[in-house]
């Protein structure tokens, strides 16, 4: 690698650096004059599944677990774009396919009840947080 080479690397990986602590010490700044936007603690989850007795508890708790990792996510507001929040999305979606063969233990299964619950659910948080995906995208990753 020749000289100029070098500098150009050199200078890339400071920009990136410098960057970063930009946002950073800006987070931090405005974090202090501003509340970071926190899903209300009342806000509910899961409505319809938690209304049916079809649906064990226990199982719509991890379904909730899953929706909530995202949730404290967004709080955190450390995404750079729609692609890592999707990516979030996927990452909750294929944890709750996961949970399918825990339902049908439990003579229960994620079918049109649950898909809406989790949709309705999901899509108002989307909706709060100002995240402009369509929640059909959001869950696209569902095998329910």
């Amino acid at each position: 690698m020749n000289t100029q080479a070098k500098r150009f690397l050199i200078v890339e990986k400071s920009k990136d650096i410098i960057k970063n602590l930009i946002k950073e010490n800006l987070r931090k700044a405005i974090g202090g004059i501003f509340m970071t936007k926190k899903l209300n603690e009342d806000f509910v989850y899961l409505e319809e599944m938690y209304n049916d007795d079809y649906y064990p508890k226990f199982l719509v708790d991890k379904v909730k677990d899953c929706i909530v990792e995202v949730v404290e996510f967004l709080e955190k507001e450390e995404y750079e774009d729609l692609e890592e929040v999707q990516e979030k999305l996927d990452e909750m979606t294929e944890k709750i396919n996961d949970l399918q063969d825990e339902f049908d233990e439990n003579d229960s299964e994620i079918e049109t009840v649950a898909r809406d619950s989790i949709g309705v659910t999901v899509e108002k948080i989307l909706e709060y947080f100002g995240i402009d995906i369509d929640i059909e995208e959001a869950i696209r990753e569902r095998d329910w």
